[in-house]
Protein backbone atom coordinates (compact mmCIF):
# COMPACT_ATOMS: atom_id res chain seq x y z
CA UNK A 1 0.00 0.00 0.00
CA UNK A 2 3.08 2.54 0.99
CA UNK A 3 4.63 1.83 -2.34
CA UNK A 4 1.30 2.51 -4.44
CA UNK A 5 0.58 6.05 -2.49
CA UNK A 6 3.93 6.99 -2.80
CA UNK A 7 3.79 5.99 -6.57
CA UNK A 8 0.21 8.13 -6.83
CA UNK A 9 2.09 11.03 -4.91
CA UNK A 10 5.09 10.72 -7.87
CA UNK A 11 3.01 11.04 -10.89
CA UNK A 12 0.72 13.79 -9.64
CA UNK A 13 4.38 15.87 -8.77
CA UNK A 14 5.38 15.09 -12.34
CA UNK A 15 2.08 15.68 -13.83
CA UNK A 16 1.52 19.39 -12.14
CA UNK A 17 5.47 20.30 -13.06
CA UNK A 18 4.16 19.01 -16.80
CA UNK A 19 1.17 21.34 -16.66
CA UNK A 20 3.54 23.88 -15.35
CA UNK A 21 5.99 23.53 -18.23
CA UNK A 22 3.27 23.80 -20.69
CA UNK A 23 1.32 26.77 -19.54
CA UNK A 24 4.75 28.64 -18.56
CA UNK A 25 5.86 27.64 -22.79
CA UNK A 26 2.31 27.83 -24.53
CA UNK A 27 0.76 31.11 -22.40
CA UNK A 28 -1.49 32.97 -24.42
CA UNK A 29 0.25 35.86 -26.03
CA UNK A 30 -1.49 39.50 -25.17
CA UNK A 31 -3.85 40.75 -27.92
CA UNK A 32 -1.69 43.29 -30.52
CA UNK A 33 -3.02 46.86 -29.57
CA UNK A 34 -3.67 48.65 -32.50
CA UNK A 35 -1.33 51.42 -32.55
CA UNK A 36 -2.93 54.69 -31.08
CA UNK A 37 -3.52 57.38 -33.72
CA UNK A 38 -2.99 60.58 -33.05
CA UNK A 39 -5.56 63.42 -35.22
CA UNK A 40 -5.14 66.82 -35.26
CA UNK A 41 -7.72 68.86 -37.51
CA UNK A 42 -4.04 70.37 -39.05
CA UNK A 43 -3.52 66.91 -39.85
CA UNK A 44 -6.76 66.15 -41.50
CA UNK A 45 -7.46 69.35 -43.19
CA UNK A 46 -3.47 68.82 -44.84
CA UNK A 47 -4.81 65.13 -45.75
CA UNK A 48 -7.78 66.74 -47.40
CA UNK A 49 -5.90 69.69 -49.93
CA UNK A 50 -3.73 67.21 -51.15
CA UNK A 51 -5.45 66.75 -54.36
CA UNK A 52 -3.62 63.28 -54.73
CA UNK A 53 -4.62 61.14 -52.04
CA UNK A 54 -7.02 58.30 -52.74
CA UNK A 55 -10.52 57.98 -51.98
CA UNK A 56 -9.84 55.61 -49.25
CA UNK A 57 -7.78 57.97 -47.66
CA UNK A 58 -10.09 60.69 -47.82
CA UNK A 59 -12.80 58.30 -46.24
CA UNK A 60 -10.46 57.73 -43.53
CA UNK A 61 -9.56 60.83 -42.94
CA UNK A 62 -13.43 62.36 -42.96
CA UNK A 63 -13.92 58.98 -40.71
CA UNK A 64 -11.33 60.37 -38.31
CA UNK A 65 -12.42 63.95 -38.23
CA UNK A 66 -15.95 62.05 -37.20
CA UNK A 67 -14.81 59.73 -34.88
CA UNK A 68 -12.43 62.47 -32.85
CA UNK A 69 -15.18 65.31 -33.62
CA UNK A 70 -15.43 66.00 -29.59
CA UNK A 71 -11.63 65.75 -28.79
CA UNK A 72 -10.82 68.20 -31.94
CA UNK A 73 -13.94 70.27 -30.88
CA UNK A 74 -13.52 72.43 -34.40
CA UNK A 75 -14.77 75.79 -34.44
CA UNK A 76 -17.85 76.75 -37.04
CA UNK A 77 -15.40 77.88 -39.62
CA UNK A 78 -12.87 74.73 -39.36
CA UNK A 79 -16.52 72.18 -39.63
CA UNK A 80 -17.42 74.23 -42.89
CA UNK A 81 -13.44 74.25 -44.04
CA UNK A 82 -13.30 70.36 -43.47
CA UNK A 83 -16.80 70.18 -45.58
CA UNK A 84 -15.93 72.23 -48.14
CA UNK A 85 -12.28 70.48 -48.52
CA UNK A 86 -14.24 67.34 -48.78
CA UNK A 87 -16.53 68.38 -51.68
CA UNK A 88 -13.89 69.42 -53.43
CA UNK A 89 -11.74 66.84 -53.49
CA UNK A 90 -11.78 65.42 -57.15
CA UNK A 91 -11.50 61.60 -55.66
CA UNK A 92 -14.52 62.00 -53.87
CA UNK A 93 -17.78 60.19 -53.92
CA UNK A 94 -21.07 62.06 -53.77
CA UNK A 95 -22.29 58.96 -51.26
CA UNK A 96 -19.45 60.02 -48.93
CA UNK A 97 -20.04 63.49 -49.30
CA UNK A 98 -23.50 62.87 -48.51
CA UNK A 99 -23.10 61.29 -45.42
CA UNK A 100 -20.50 63.11 -44.27
CA UNK A 101 -22.69 66.17 -44.50
CA UNK A 102 -25.55 64.30 -42.84
CA UNK A 103 -23.21 63.06 -39.98
CA UNK A 104 -21.89 67.03 -39.63
CA UNK A 105 -25.80 68.31 -39.60
CA UNK A 106 -26.79 65.65 -36.66
CA UNK A 107 -23.01 67.08 -34.68
CA UNK A 108 -24.26 70.38 -35.46
CA UNK A 109 -27.99 70.97 -36.45
CA UNK A 110 -27.71 74.87 -35.67
CA UNK A 111 -25.55 74.92 -38.55
CA UNK A 112 -27.29 73.44 -40.67
CA UNK A 113 -28.22 76.36 -43.18
CA UNK A 114 -24.50 77.23 -43.06
CA UNK A 115 -23.23 73.60 -44.22
CA UNK A 116 -26.10 73.73 -46.92
CA UNK A 117 -24.51 76.80 -48.32
CA UNK A 118 -20.83 75.29 -47.60
CA UNK A 119 -22.29 72.73 -49.48
CA UNK A 120 -23.73 74.25 -52.46
CA UNK A 121 -20.70 76.09 -52.95
CA UNK A 122 -18.57 74.19 -53.13
CA UNK A 123 -20.47 71.65 -55.64
CA UNK A 124 -20.71 74.64 -58.01
CA UNK A 125 -17.01 75.18 -57.94
CA UNK A 126 -16.43 71.78 -59.19
CA UNK A 127 -18.35 72.56 -62.39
Amino acid sequence: MGENLLWVIGVLIIGVALVGVLLYFFKPKPPLKAPKVEVSLEELKRILKDRSKTFEEIERATGLFLEHFGRLSPSKEARLEVLYLVVIHPKVSSKLVLSFEKELKAKNPEDSKEIEAVLKGALDSRK
